[in-house]
């Protein structure tokens, strides 16, 4: 199971080192930061981690639900494009946040540590 999650980012960074580039282009992010800061992390490591992330969610309905919108928001071309994939993996883990506060977790629910990293990283 893990050797397939590298092998499946390793597909997927390749797809995305073009729209990191062009990205970069655009607006070159700064890694200067305030001092004693560790520098921000680039698109490219954000994306990385969300998909880290995703590929933590076990198979069954909101994992493969957050697994779809974070290749999304891998693939995306445009800025709703990124919207989207995003908003897919919000409502997501809101589902699962919700069953959770009213006592109906589900055996293949995401856990509430994957869930928290998710939603740090799409903070992007």
């Amino acid at each position: 199971m893990r050797a397939q999650l590298h092998i499946w980012i390793a597909a997927v960074a390749g797809r995305v080192s073009p729209v990191v580039r062009r990205v970069r282009g655009r607006t070159p992010v700064s890694s200067a930061g305030p001092p004693g800061q560790s520098p921000a992390p680039s698109l490219f490591d954000s994306l990385q981690h969300v998909l880290r992330l995703a590929g933590q969610c076990p198979p069954g309905g909101e994992g493969d639900d957050i697994r779809r919108g974070a290749c999304e928001l891998i693939e995306a071309s445009s800025t709703a494009a990124r919207h989207v994939g995003r908003r897919r993996m919000l409502k997501a883990i809101a589902r699962v946040e919700s069953r959770r506060s009213r006592g109906r977790v589900r055996q293949d629910d995401p856990s509430p540590a994957t869930l928290r990293g998710l939603t740090d990283a799409l903070r992007l």
